[in-house]
Formats: C-alpha cells, sequence, structure tokens
C-alpha cells in the first residue's frame, strides 16, 4: 500500500471513532479540551499577541469556548481564509461572534470574508487542527496540505498547539517528511 493509500485509511478509520461519539459526548469531550487548553493559553499569553484559531466543522472539536474566551479577554484572535488561485492559507482577523464576517467556503468550512485584515503572525500561537496526532506531536491532515505550506513559512516566534479528541491521538500515523509537526497536543485527556 502507497503512503496517499495509507493516509486516506487511516483518516478514514478516524473519521469512523469520531462519528461514533454522540453529541454530548462531543460537547462534553470538547468542554474539557478547551478548559485545557484555556488553562495553558492564561499563563504564557504574555509572550504572544495573537491566536490563530479555526472555527470548527462537521466531526472537528469545538473551538467555541476556546474563541469566546480570547475575545473576552481582548486576545486578537484570526482565523484561516484560503485564497487566490493558489489556494493560500491566510489569517485574518474577525470576532467569531459576528457572524457576518465570515462566509461559508465551498469545502464547508466558515472563513473570514476578504476584506477583514490580515494578520501577522510573528508572536503567534496557532491552534492546529488536523485528522489525527501522535503524542510526539507528528500530524495528520485532511489532505490539502494548507497547513503544512504555511506553518512551513512561520518563524520560531510561533507556538503549534494540535488540538483534537482524545480518539485521535493515535501512537502511529503515516506521515512524511513535509507533514508538519506541531510543538505540542492537547485533547480532552492530556496534554502531550
Amino acid at each position: 500500500m502507497d503512503m496517499r493509500e495509507e493516509k486516506s485509511r487511516t483518516r478514514t478509520a478516524i473519521l469512523k471513532d469520531l462519528q461514533s461519539l454522540s453529541p454530548e459526548q462531543r460537547r462534553q469531550k470538547s468542554t474539557l479540551a478547551s478548559e485545557r487548553l484555556i488553562s495553558y493559553l492564561e499563563g504564557i499569553m504574555g509572550h504572544y499577541d495573537t491566536i490563530l484559531s479555526f472555527l470548527s466543522m462537521g466531526s472537528e472539536i469545538e473551538t467555541a469556548g476556546v474563541n469566546r474566551w480570547a475575545g473576552e479577554h481582548a486576545i486578537r484572535t484570526a482565523f484561516p481564509r484560503i485564497e487566490g488561485k493558489a489556494k493560500e492559507m491566510v489569517f485574518r482577523v474577525a470576532d467569531p461572534a459576528d457572524k457576518s464576517l465570515f462566509e461559508l467556503h465551498p469545502y464547508g468550512f466558515l472563513q473570514p470574508k476578504g476584506r477583514q485584515r490580515e494578520v501577522d503572525t510573528e508572536y503567534a500561537v496557532i491552534i492546529v487542527p488536523g485528522m489525527g496526532f501522535t503524542p510526539d506531536h507528528r500530524r495528520l491532515g485532511r489532505g490539502g496540505g494548507y497547513y503544512d505550506r504555511y506553518l512551513s513559512q512561520q518563524g520560531t516566534a510561533v507556538l503549534t498547539v494540535g488540538f483534537c479528541f482524545s480518539e485521535q491521538l493515535i501512537d502511529e500515523l503515516p506521515v512524511e517528511e513535509h507533514d508538519w509537526i506541531v510543538d505540542m497536543v492537547i485533547t480532552d485527556s492530556g496534554t502531550f
């Protein structure tokens, strides 16, 4: 089996596990993970000026609690937007409570409208979604490569935090050299 097939098979297996969670389990696990992430952010945000987050879609862990906390503490928060013919990912500042600032991307996720200001990410915490992570911080994305390309262009002053359900923490994942390794992973069951 080649790497692409192995990645696809792994994504399918993880998605099946996620779809088996009830809405109540998803809510409880998202709350636990968010509390863990917020507690961590409270201790480090003096070193960073921005949080690059995402708005959850489908089976992803819910980020609403973290995004709300950032807004309540006047922390500049930005969200991904896919732009141009090259389909480059940029982050634009937006208040997630104001849905008029967002539009639906054809892939099914909400993204800031193009008129929102692009953010400088020199001192940012980047909350990274993924289909799966390993305890040693390797990441399997959805297959588009957007985060891998974006993160490879960032400096060393950014902190990357994989954020997922404990069901997405896998001992071994099919990853390649270009697949980004995050600085840490936070789930409902622990910090790795």
